[in-house]
């Protein structure tokens, strides 16, 4: 049970880091650079142990991104529920298992 649960996490991880940290139009980055706000973001697994693991995201603040905080974290927050109120979609674990097959053949 414990290496299904291993597992599920990793996917997850793969799957939110790939949505949450994607660049491309209409994306959490996209959006905070137009607004000058941010120069860079990323998501991902930070601490991953047996019984719990966190996923942390992380941006690059502009001046303007930092008088403008409550702003950022408001978007990044409203994506994230977006995400929950739309489930798993499957064309996103087909993107992250295409991926994984470039980055790690085999």
């Amino acid at each position: 049970m414990e290496s299904t649960i291993g597992c599920l996490c990793e996917w997850m991880d793969s799957y939110l880091s790939h949505l949450i940290g994607h660049e491309s139009e209409g994306s959490i980055t996209a959006l905070l650079k137009e607004k000058g706000w941010a120069n860079e973001l990323s998501a991902g697994l930070s601490k991953s142990y047996s019984d719990f693991s966190a996923f942390s995201v992380s941006v690059e603040l502009t001046e303007s991104g930092l008088e403008n905080v409550n702003g950022v974290i408001l978007i990044v927050f409203q994506y994230i529920a977006m995400l929950n109120a739309t489930g798993p979609q499957r064309w996103v674990f087909d993107e992250v298992r295409v991926r994984r097959r470039c980055i790690f053949p085999g």
